[in-house]
């Protein structure tokens, strides 16, 4: 849902299907994908390692958001900041690093 989520503009111009089309408002969006993150969390919660498993969730929370797509379209920035804050600091963390990375090739591209 996350990859529909900061492909909206994308597919409504490639005429492509999203799911995100069939929820009601960016509010109900917002609510349902903090509501998997919470399932996601509990799935993992009785798998071996299952630290490691919350962090992969924060990780895919943090990599997707720092897509440059989600800057450019105004209401996902603001579904992406409220689902960063249920996902806590460790979604913090990977997407200021994800960040970070895609800079780091942007310079090292045009040097």
């Amino acid at each position: 849902m996350l990859d529909y989520l900061i492909d909206q503009e994308e597919d409504r111009i490639g005429g492509d299907l999203n799911f995100c089309t069939y929820y009601h408002s960016q509010k109900e969006i917002t609510e349902r994908l903090v509501y998997f993150l919470k399932k996601a969390d509990q799935a993992v919660s009785q798998l071996p390692h299952k630290q490691f498993h919350h962090m992969i969730n924060r990780a895919l929370l943090g990599v997707y958001l720092a897509d440059q797509k989600v800057n450019q379209q105004i209401d996902v920035r603001k579904i992406a900041e409220k689902i960063l804050r249920s996902g806590g600091g460790e979604s913090l963390f990977f997407l200021w690093n994800s960040l970070i990375m895609a800079r780091i090739r942007y310079q090292q591209i045009f040097v």
